[in-house]
C-alpha cells in the first residue's frame, strides 16, 4: 500500500505519529518539533470534527498549562503581541492550541 493511501485512511493522530517516526528516523529536529505542533493541533481538530464546544475553558487560566512552544511564541511576537499579553494568554492551554 502506498504511504499516501495509508495516510488518507488513517486518523489524524496516526498521521502525526508517522511524521514523528520519520523525524526520528532521519534525525530531523525541526521536523520533530513540528510533530509536537501537530499533536497540540489535534485537540482543536478533534473538537471541531466532533462538534464539541471548543470555547469552554477560554476564560480562566489552568494550573496544568505547559509553556508555549518557541514557534508559537515567535509567531505571537511577529504578530505584534506584547510580552505581557503573550504571558497572560499562554497560561490557558485552550489558547495555546492552534
Amino acid at each position: 500500500m502506498p504511504i499516501w493511501v495509508l495516510l488518507e485512511l488513517s486518523s489524524f493522530g496516526t498521521v502525526a505519529d508517522v511524521y514523528r517516526f520519520c523525524a526520528k528516523r532521519w534525525g530531523d529536529r525541526p521536523m520533530l518539533q513540528e510533530h509536537y505542533l501537530l499533536k497540540s493541533a489535534k485537540g482543536v481538530r478533534n473538537a471541531c470534527a466532533h462538534s464539541s464546544a471548543i470555547i469552554n475553558g477560554f476564560g480562566s487560566a489552568s494550573h496544568d498549562a505547559h509553556p508555549a512552544s518557541n514557534a508559537l511564541t515567535i509567531a505571537l511576537r511577529d504578530a505584534g503581541f506584547s510580552k505581557k499579553s503573550k504571558a497572560d494568554r499562554m497560561k490557558n492551554p485552550r489558547l495555546q492550541q492552534r
